[in-house]
């Protein structure tokens, strides 16, 4: 991971500019602009993971894969995370991808017990408002895989954000994530990627 330093020159200037590098790659300039704006300058800072290592450790794991196994561990990855204010009163974005425990089966005859909607075709959306938190869940079938992982083992990209964030860190979050679940496909290498919609929320 890139941590982005709070004061200090030389090397903490350096670790600076890689983690927001880092965040551009998963936001893009405009967006951890977006981001700021909405977190505030006070010792804005982020940790960033390069792509590279998640599709690494993603693909490793999806190729390790047994449809006919009962392993039901994911790893959880995190491409960035930006946040402002100090320790204290951390305002915070953050994003995670990984592997999901469902499959699409569960999502499409609705038999698991969270209440997900479908935004678009194979694109289902799930809305947490007590963890403050919007999870994509849709296919990504990769290569080297067993023919079942693309229904058997769905692809979650998840958005959070702080309470200090407010209304508009909802927002931000509902804003971010299309852009997020296509870099991720993309990063992957999906096949036949799913098409996201531009707005995944109303």
């Amino acid at each position: 991971m890139l941590l982005t330093a709070c004061s200090g020159g030389g090397d903490a200037d350096a670790e600076a500019e890689a983690g927001l590098r880092g965040c551009e790659e998963v936001f893009g300039a405009a967006g951890v602009s977006k981001v700021r704006a909405v977190v505030g300058d006070n010792k804005f800072r982020g940790v960033s993971t390069p792509w590279s290592s998640i599709a690494r450790a993603m693909l490793k794991e999806a190729r390790q894969y047994d449809p006919d196994g009962e392993d039901w561990t994911r790893s959880r990855h995190e491409p960035c995370e930006l946040s402002a204010n100090g320790i204290e009163l951390r305002r915070i974005l953050e994003v995670h991808v990984k592997w999901s425990v469902l499959t699409m089966d569960t999502l499409e005859t609705g038999a698991s017990k969270v209440e997900r909607t479908e935004v678009a075709q194979d694109v289902y959306i799930e809305r947490q408002n007590e963890n403050r938190t919007i999870t994509a869940i849709l296919p990504c079938k990769v290569s080297g895989t067993a023919p079942e992982q693309r229904s058997a083992l769905p692809l979650e990209v998840i958005a959070y954000t702080s309470s200090e964030t407010g209304a508009e860190g909802d927002s931000l979050a509902a804003t971010l994530l299309p852009s997020l679940v296509r870099n991720t496909q993309k990063h992957l290498g999906c096949e036949k990627p799913v098409a996201v919609p531009e707005v995944l929320l109303p």
